[in-house]
């Protein structure tokens, strides 16, 4: 084999302060560009992002080229290590896992007519070294600072200049551009043997192809930015990505997608269309394909006079790469997912290498331009790629998984986002039945204690006792109380208990008293004169000042003192208290159920208060007792009063999770004190949950939607396809824009295989929105299930070996 020294042969000459300095004399200057996630731009969004390029780009010197490449490489998920089972469980089971990694980068070189118009790739040839001027490097400098400076304006990106650090490595790290001649990212510092054929190069252990797209014949008749992706869209919605999307993520195979944009001198090569053009008319008459043609420029040239567009030449290629025996079904993979964005594809079969040399970073300037297609500028960054890969919330303190990728992303909703997304803590979460929404809170909350956070819960259906029982079993009983209604042994609360906080006059404290009183005066809590509710208040306030017992009081002793002292206080007032003002035996005989030895003398009569306070994990079953009008409601605002407690004294953070027990709050008089609740959470470091199954739950009730909807900031949807015919009803209870109703849509639709979890939407105060997927471990799938036979098989296998680590273990094997 002839063998060439590829010093001879390598266009670059050196790296300094940023600029890539080329043997041509020509000086490059990068970035590495983030795009916005796939799925979240609409059609306003893709030509926004076209129309910044378009005005950066007009404002380029002459023969300024844009060189943007897209890397796609296969990598490995690198797990995190962690102490706790399941945590590990959930990193081992992603350990290892390939994914096409994406990496866009955008390169500014400016050169001459002379270099563009003669040069070559400089692949086999030598090359002589011809320094820039210090001057036209700081005009350059100046350029690129200001391209820079406009596609920063767009906020759908980011731009980070490549320092000499990226692009030629240290520290025995590897360079993008070493990186690019190996085809690897971050790869070993090595460069290997480079081996040329005129379709194919082969460097290392990969064999690379190429297919370009370069003569207007291939394309389509009309193009655009984006392209709708009927999978994903509905007669309802409307999901698009880049018009050229087939060709990046969704092509399996590692690949480099080069695009070029070569500015031309306008009034040059506007008279060069309308020599051609008038050649092309001259010659109409022996064939009407010539006719046709001129018409074509004819129009075109019309459209960049009226329109002061701007013309430039327009280059793609498409390189891939694999082991020697995949070479042939990749070059397959790549010919098809062209074919599928309308493009005739072409395969390159004499001068890969070539293509391969000019697309080095620095070295756009050696594509020859006969590869250039002439195109409108618009019409040229249409076949760019717009689409980049979702990142959730990078310092994050939790984990789900990206939708496209497949691999753990950290995201957050609490404190790491607050005032960049969001201005309070709550949630609302809707999710119908079968959607997996308690799968998914089991794994949120397991997340949320793992982070050091107190997790405080009112649940009904008993989805959360296995997850309560592993965290008692983990922290050796410290955590994880599950509380309960069991037969002979019913739940029991103190409303008074910690009496000092009231006497401290704490108006949180008062007004939860003042409303369990009412709602146990009358359900209806609306048909309390104000009259009526003022001696209420009166009453409770007294006997908390005049309690001078050993210890807290108990409702009995409320009892006693209203149907006795205040009894007598009402008889001393100056002004008669008749029953129209304020019925005290109505009151009383509200009131007596709750006293001791009577239908619910247990609820309100307990000496001995639950420890929430230290425990970090508390869940309060009440699934049988949701039937019960009387009890049930009472149950849920004394719940609600003991974590507001909590609240107050905890400096953690802290979330309170309220699954279908909320709409036992929904009474004008309760909803006051949770709507209060909602306002103050935020100021002790508190999210405040809501989670739902029913569209109607929204739609029927105005106090949910001015309470709790409104006063949250995240909102959380899992699949609604169960409510498309209706889901612009939904969407405007829950304020979603447009392209928030697509992605929710969209959901389980990028992958129905649901083995690999489900999908959950995640809008941050209307400021961001993202998906991400639940999928877990084989330990965890068993843990969080919500199956009533799953939980059943577990506590069977817990009882039988006395631990929930052991009894999953065992369960596994099974399997």
């Amino acid at each position: 084999m002839e063998t060439v020294n590829i010093r001879q042969s390598y266009p670059l000459l050196s790296v300094m302060d940023g600029a890539i300095l080329s043997k041509r004399g020509d000086i490059t200057f990068g970035w590495e560009m983030s795009l916005p996630a796939a799925f979240r731009c609409d059609e306003e969004a893709y030509d926004s992002m076209v129309a910044t390029l378009a005005s950066a780009i007009a404002l380029l010197d002459d023969y300024t080229v844009v060189h943007k490449q897209d890397i796609f490489m296969y990598r490995n998920y690198a797990r995190d290590h962690s102490d706790d089972f399941l945590q590990d469980a959930y990193e081992r089971h992603f350990e290892g896992r390939r994914y096409l990694d994406h990496i866009c980068r955008i390169f500014l070189t400016f050169s001459t007519s002379d270099n563009v118009r003669k040069s070559s790739s400089g692949l086999l040839g030598i090359l002589t070294a011809n320094v820039p001027k210090t001057e036209e490097i700081a005009r350059a400098k100046s350029m690129s600072d200001q391209f820079e400076t406009m596609l920063k304006s767009n906020s759908l990106w980011s731009l980070t200049p490549l320092s000499d650090e990226h692009l030629i490595g240290g520290d025995m790290k590897c360079g993008i551009i070493q990186d690019y001649l190996n085809f690897t990212s971050e790869g070993p510092d090595i460069l290997s043997d480079i081996r040329v054929c005129n379709d194919r190069i082969r460097t290392g252990d990969k064999v690379i192809v190429c297919h370009t797209l370069s003569d207007l014949d291939q394309m389509p008749g009309e193009i655009s930015p984006y392209a709708r992706v009927a999978g994903l869209s509905t007669e309802h919605s409307l999901v698009n990505l880049s018009f050229l999307n087939d060709i990046s993520s969704d092509l399996d195979c590692e690949h480099i997608v080069n695009q070029f944009i070569l500015k031309l001198p306008q009034k040059e090569k506007l008279d060069e269309l309308d020599i051609r053009r008038k050649r092309m008319t001259s010659m109409s008459l022996r064939s009407s394909e010539n006719r046709v043609y001129a018409e074509e420029l004819n129009d075109f040239l019309e459209k960049m006079a009226r329109e002061r567009r701007t013309v430039v030449g327009c280059h793609l290629n498409v390189l891939s790469a694999g082991a020697p025996e995949q070479i042939d079904a990749i070059k397959g993979k790549v010919t098809a997912a062209i074919s599928k964005c309308g493009i005739a594809p072409v395969y390159n079969i004499y001068d890969t290498p070539n293509q391969y040399w000019a697309s080095i970073p620095g070295n756009a300037a050696g594509l020859n331009i006969r590869e250039y297609m002439t195109m409108e500028l618009e019409a040229a960054l249409c076949t760019w790629l717009y689409d980049g890969r979702e990142d959730g919330i990078p310092d994050g303190s939790m984990k789900l998984c990206d939708r496209q990728r497949m691999i753990p992303v950290r995201f957050d909703i609490q404190e790491r986002i607050y005032k960049r997304y969001i201005e309070n803590f709550n949630v609302f979460v809707l999710g119908p039945s079968g959607s997996g929404k308690s799968f998914f809170m089991n794994k949120y909350l397991k997340s949320c204690y793992d982070c050091g956070q107190h997790v405080f819960m009112i649940d009904i259906g008993e989805s959360y006792r296995n997850l309560c029982g592993i965290v008692r079993e983990s922290s050796g009983g410290k955590d994880g109380a599950y509380y309960t209604y069991e037969t002979g042994a019913p739940m029991s609360f103190n409303p008074f208990r910690n009496i000092e906080r009231f006497k401290s006059q704490d108006n949180e404290a008062m007004n939860f008293l003042y409303t369990l009183m009412c709602s146990l005066w009358k359900k209806d809590s609306e048909n309390i004169a104000s009259s009526s509710l003022r001696f209420v208040k009166d009453s409770v306030m007294r006997f908390v000042t005049a309690w001078a017992g050993t210890g807290d009081p108990v409702f009995d002793d409320y009892y006693a003192y209203v149907s006795g002292e205040y009894r007598n206080v009402l008889a001393a007032n100056e002004i008669e208290v008749r029953k129209e003002y304020f019925d005290l035996d109505s009151y009383l005989l509200a009131l007596m159920q709750y006293r001791s030895g009577e239908t619910y003398g247990y609820l309100l009569n307990s000496r001995e208060s639950a420890d929430i306070l230290e425990n970090r994990f508390v869940v309060f079953e009440i699934d049988r007792i949701k039937d019960d009008d009387t009890n049930y409601p009472v149950a849920v605002l004394v719940i609600m009063d003991a974590f507001m407690e909590k609240m107050r004294k905890c400096k953690d953070f802290k979330v309170l999770v309220i699954e279908e027990a909320w709409k036992a709050l929904m009474g004008t008089q309760m909803s006051a004190y949770v709507m209060e609740m909602w306002k103050v959470a935020r100021k002790h470091r508190t999210s405040a949950i809501v989670v739902s199954q029913e569209l109607k739950d929204i739609t029927s009730s105005t106090v949910v939607k001015d309470t709790i909807i409104e006063n949250s900031a995240v909102k959380i949807l899992l699949d609604q396809s169960k409510y498309l015919n209706r889901f612009d009803v939904l969407a405007d209870a829950l304020s979603l824009n447009r392209d928030d109703k697509a992605m929710v849509l969209s959901l389980n639709r990028v992958n129905n295989d649901m083995k690999h979890g489900r999908e959950v939407f995640f809008s941050l105060g209307n400021r961001r929105s993202f998906i991400l997927r639940v999928e877990v471990s084989p330990e965890e799938r068993i843990a969080f299930s919500s199956d009533s036979l799953d939980r059943a098989r577990l506590a069977d296998e817990v009882e039988r070996i006395g631990s929930y680590r052991e009894a999953i273990m065992e369960l596994i094997k099974r399997q």
